[in-house]
This record gives C-alpha cells, sequence and structure tokens, in this order.
C-alpha cells in the first residue's frame, strides 16, 4: 500500500512541476521522441496471407510504434522536423513467428496555426520494410521490400505553452510506397516528449 501511495504522490508532483511553470520560449534545437500503437495496412497479398493464417492459428500480435528526432526553429509557428521513425509488428507463438520491422526516414514542417497547442505536421519519409517470416517448419524467410518514397501527416497536441519539456499526444498517418505497385498505410495514436 505504501509503494503505491508514494508512486501515486510522486506522479502528481512530477504533473504538477511539468504544467505549473512559467512560459519559456522555445529553443532553436530542439530533441523529441514518441512511442505509441500503430496499425500497418499492407499492401502485399502475402503479407495478408500470412496474417489470416496468423489469426486462424491464434497467434499473440504486439505493434508498436516510436519515433527519435530533432527539431530547428525557423520562427515561432513554424519549425523544421527530422524523425527516424519505426513500426514493429510481432507476431507469434510457440517457435513459429511473423516479425515486421518498417524503418523510415522523415524531414518535413511542423506548424502551429493559432489553435490553442494543436500543430500539424508534413513529411517526405524515405524507408523500408524487413520482413523476418518463420510459419511452418516448411516455411521460412526475411526478406525486404524495396526504398519507398512516400509521405506522413500528422496532428499533434502540446499539453503546454511554450519550452522546456512539452508532453504532447498525436495522431499521423504515413503512405509508404514498397515497389511492384504495392504501398503500406501506417496509422499511428502516440505520445511524445519534446525537449525544446
Amino acid at each position: 500500500m505504501k509503494k503505491k501511495l508514494f508512486l501515486i504522490l510522486s506522479l502528481v508532483l512530477l504533473t504538477a512541476s511539468v504544467f505549473a511553470r512559467e512560459t519559456k520560449e522555445r529553443k532553436v534545437l530542439g530533441f523529441q521522441f514518441a512511442l505509441g500503437a500503430d496499425i500497418p495496412v499492407y499492401g502485399e497479398k502475402n503479407q495478408w496471407n500470412n496474417h489470416d493464417k496468423m489469426t486462424k492459428d491464434k497467434y499473440a500480435r504486439i505493434i508498436l510504434g516510436g519515433d527519435v528526432g530533432f527539431t530547428l526553429k525557423l520562427a515561432d509557428p513554424l519549425f523544421c522536423v527530422f524523425d527516424f521513425e519505426t513500426c514493429s509488428d510481432f507476431a507469434f507463438k510457440d517457435n513459429y513467428n511473423c516479425n515486421c520491422i518498417d524503418y523510415a526516414f522523415c524531414f518535413g514542417f511542423q506548424f502551429y496555426p493559432g489553435w490553442s497547442n494543436l500543430s500539424f505536421i508534413i513529411s517526405y519519409a524515405l524507408g523500408y520494410r524487413t520482413d523476418f517470416i518463420h510459419l511452418s517448419d516448411n516455411y521460412a524467410e526475411i526478406k525486404k521490400t524495396k526504398w519507398g518514397h512516400g509521405f506522413k501527416i500528422a496532428a499533434e497536441y502540446d499539453f503546454i505553452k511554450g519550452g522546456g519539456i512539452i508532453p504532447a499526444a498525436g495522431l499521423s498517418y504515413r503512405f509508404m510506397p514498397r515497389g511492384y505497385d504495392e504501398y503500406d498505410n501506417i496509422f499511428s495514436v502516440y505520445f511524445r516528449l519534446a525537449f525544446r
């Protein structure tokens, strides 16, 4: 009971210290990272067949997304953003698995139109996906898609104004061509910490 009370009090004090502060101006160069849950919609028919098999065989599945990157303040409402993003789709049961890891470098702009702390991001994305597939004793392979040039759009809400440590929540959509007229669509809900 004492440990739970101590943990709750620590979280309350940490939250109060983040929100109860004077508004500072944001720095020219910032660092940020995010963790979230993704929903990948694969364009490859074989990948859908693999997932149908995994669903029927009741595989466990975990899908995580995240990014780490830098921001450069161009003007007060406009930032240049460079991120490295991943979407990790892990499905497993016993000794079998189908793990798909998407990698992307995103470069774009984040702007605040003046609607409270809401911002929008539009980015160019360059990336590929690696699949580690072992669905039966007779079928195992590792394959990589072609590099694709896509884009990302996102909306984020900062929970505080100004600079310093900024917690934010966001929604994003990333469109990634994979070659051979195949396209992945990756939807994400995430929580971000920005140091600006």
